[in-house]
């Protein structure tokens, strides 16, 4: 009896204490979490700087709640993550100061960091000094050209969408934010409908979040927008431009509208991507012309009449009368002009192109010599007509034109900003790239 008394007093006891439970939560800290204090210098300086030593720390907090979810105590824990130089950058060296992220400067507001410019194009700058073994100077230079133009591209989107969001109505920014949602409805539904998945997939695949993936949307978004008001009203391609860039190609005098080999089309679409169609050899055509010579006294003239006149091939006559280069004269690839951009003489040109002749043969007598010339082949320049190459021309006149109205509509924003702030940002970024990489 005495042992059931003492049991029943310790659970009475117990039942007017209040419950307490102990969770553990842990906190993960970025830079990025620090982006929006970057204004108070005593919260997050412009440069901030990590040594890696050997061992890392993560910082845990151990909470009290009780039953009713109120927080009654808080511990903060530091333990040691066994791992070493765990966040260490490739190649850096454990102990070396390592320049984690540095605000180099501002567009409208806008804070531009230096992880923003390099780890873009980290990957490339590694390679080009593995291959290139810089010199310190050297690297510096390099360093400088590669980092200005990423410069130049982030400035650029930055001021681009500060006029874009100047000119957003609310209306407009209501109807944005709903096809945003939209958007992460459709990401969500492709990845099995779990947000949770969503989140995991790109994370993992892309490197980015999905609010990072979205914000990137939003913001291109904007600047289509911006384009389709400022820039794509002041391109137009005309009938005529299409007309001029196949005219550096068009051979007049020995146009047959012969059918143009798929093969020989796929080549200039591939090239075209890079070139203009009157720098494709491809595009352009070729000639190749033959010619039988035979001094005036030579008994073998009347062999050459009378095998033409047989009807006997020109190479089958010219080998048989020993020509040189058994008939073949020279292979001319034709240029802006036409056959007449190849040099030959006008009395040849204008002999070929009225002869009557299969193959355009003409016989030319000097005072020396009989010569029989004649059109061994002929490759046709690529037609206005084909489709599939008149598609890409416009295309490509399209994207010139566009490039050209969008650095005019750049330069009229830049005209509200200094140029050469650029150039102070770029030296800024490759003093950083040169203690990150150059070791």
């Amino acid at each position: 009896m005495r042992w059931i008394a003492i049991v029943l007093f310790l659970c009475a006891a117990s039942c007017t204490q209040q419950l307490n439970v102990l969770v553990q939560k842990t906190n993960y800290v970025q830079v990025d979490d620090f982006a929006g204090q970057a204004e108070e210098v005593e919260v997050f300086p412009e440069s901030a700087k990590i040594n890696f030593e050997q061992k890392d720390f993560a910082i845990d907090e151990i909470i009290e709640v009780n039953l009713d979810g109120e927080i009654i105590a808080t511990t903060v824990v530091e333990k040691e993550v066994i791992e070493e130089n765990k966040f260490a950058p490739l190649g850096q060296k454990v102990g070396v100061g390592y320049i984690v992220e540095e605000l180099i400067g501002k567009v409208d507001g806008r804070p531009i960091f230096a992880n923003a410019v390099l780890e873009p194009i980290e990957d490339k700058i590694r390679a080009d000094l593995r291959r290139n073994k810089f010199t310190k100077k050297q690297f510096s230079e390099y360093l400088f050209v590669e980092l200005r133009q990423q410069i130049q591209e982030l400035v650029n989107r930055d001021l681009l969408l500060s006029e874009a969001n100047a000119g957003i109505s609310p209306e407009m920014a209501y109807g944005l934010f709903a096809v945003i949602g939209q958007m992460r409805k459709d990401y969500a539904a492709a990845q099995g409908g779990s947000s949770s998945q969503m989140r995991h997939l790109t994370e993992e695949q892309d490197g980015v979040t999905v609010d990072s993936f979205l914000e990137s949307n939003r913001e291109q978004i904007l600047i289509e927008k911006l384009y389709g008001e400022k820039v794509w009203p002041n391109v137009h391609v005309t009938w005529r431009d299409i007309q001029r860039a196949f005219e550096k190609i068009y051979i007049e005098e020995f146009s047959s509208g012969a059918e143009i080999d798929e093969a020989r089309v796929r080549e200039i679409l591939t090239a075209m991507q890079r070139l203009p169609l009157e720098s494709i050899p491809a595009a352009r055509g070729s000639i190749v012309l033959g010619m039988i010579r035979l001094k005036l006294d030579d008994p073998k003239i009347a062999t050459v009449v009378e095998r033409f006149a047989r009807g006997d091939t020109f190479l089958e006559i010219a080998e048989s009368v020993g020509a040189k280069n058994g008939g073949v004269w020279e292979k001319f690839d034709l240029k802006e002009g036409g056959i007449a951009s190849t040099g030959i003489s006008q009395n040849i040109i204008d002999g070929l192109s009225n002869s009557k002749a299969d193959n355009q043969l003409f016989v030319h007598e000097t005072k020396t010599s009989k010569q029989w010339i004649a059109v061994l082949e002929f490759n046709e320049p690529i037609s206005l007509y084909n489709r599939e190459i008149q598609i890409e021309v416009r295309n490509q006149l399209r994207s010139e034109q566009f490039n050209f109205e969008q650095n005019r509509f750049l330069q009229t924003i830049w005209g509200k900003h200094n140029m050469g702030e650029v150039d102070s940002m770029a030296a800024r970024v490759v003093k950083i790239a040169l203690q990150r990489y150059y070791q």
